[in-house]
């Protein structure tokens, strides 16, 4: 009888839990789902101010030269982060760890907004180049 009883929790448990889930992925546990492009676009469209918008970061390549940012940017678990990328070359910006994707071109700068819900150090860079822009702390 107590064994049955206990089939009978377990089962429960295992119908429900998907039901319990959080709506905040900052309350999940577990590995991050691939996002690739999911939330990346191609957009000169910028952020007004920093306290409106988050975290924004502001990188330039020229001639193969990166300025803007230092070799580490750190920002805050759940941060509101946006990464804008002008570059004077045609490629696509990658964030690691979060699997984002943006386009950039000539005139066209690239634009990643996402929250920093995933902890660690993740490479920023010129996808197709294979050029580190800067690494990304998320702390």
């Amino acid at each position: 009888m107590a064994r049955r009883r206990l089939t009978l929790l377990v089962a429960a448990v295992v119908v429900l839990a998907p039901a319990c889930r959080s709506e905040d992925p900052a309350l999940e546990i577990g590995e991050p789902t691939s996002s690739i492009g999911a939330t990346a676009t191609s957009t000169s469209t910028t952020p007004t101010t920093a306290a409106d918008q988050g975290e924004i970061i502001r990188v330039t390549v020229a001639s193969g030269e990166v300025s803007g940012v230092g070799d580490r940017v750190s920002v805050a678990v759940g941060a509101e982060v946006t990464i804008i990328v002008e570059a004077d070359t045609t490629d696509r910006v990658h964030l690691h760890g979060y699997d984002l994707l943006a386009d950039v071109a000539p005139g066209s700068p690239a634009t990643i907004e996402f929250t920093a819900d995933l902890a660690g150090v993740w490479e920023v860079e010129l996808e197709d180049a294979g050029q580190l822009l800067f690494q990304l702390e998320v702390r």
